[in-house]
């Protein structure tokens, strides 16, 4: 598994290696139906910076896939938590990618 803010747009050389091992980006996957980028608003794919990476055999046990944006504070496109009143308070410009799996 590879997880994290790779700071790499999909189209990218590193992005692309690290897919041609065989893993796979949860948002890829058919449980996800949110929006294409994880930072900023998010709204487009050269916002996504952030990754969960699966192998085949842990991409065949994902039961759902989801982006909690409401640490951002983008108040145009995002619904924040109630404490994210401004960028200066805001939990983070990334989201964070995660995955239920049965294991």
């Amino acid at each position: 598994m590879v997880a994290g803010d790779l700071n790499d747009e999909p189209s990218s050389e590193a992005i692309r290696a690290l897919l041609g091992t065989g893993l796979r980006d949860v948002m890829s996957h058919p449980e996800y139906r949110g929006a294409p980028g994880t930072h900023g608003t998010g709204t487009s794919e050269n916002q996504k910076l952030d990754y969960l990476m699966l192998p085949p055999p842990l991409w065949d046990q994902v039961q759902h896939v989801e982006v909690e944006r409401r640490g951002i504070w983008a108040p145009s496109t995002i619904k924040s938590f109630d404490t994210v009143t401004s960028k200066w308070n805001r939990a983070s410009d990334h989201a964070a990618v995660y995955a239920d799996l049965d294991l």
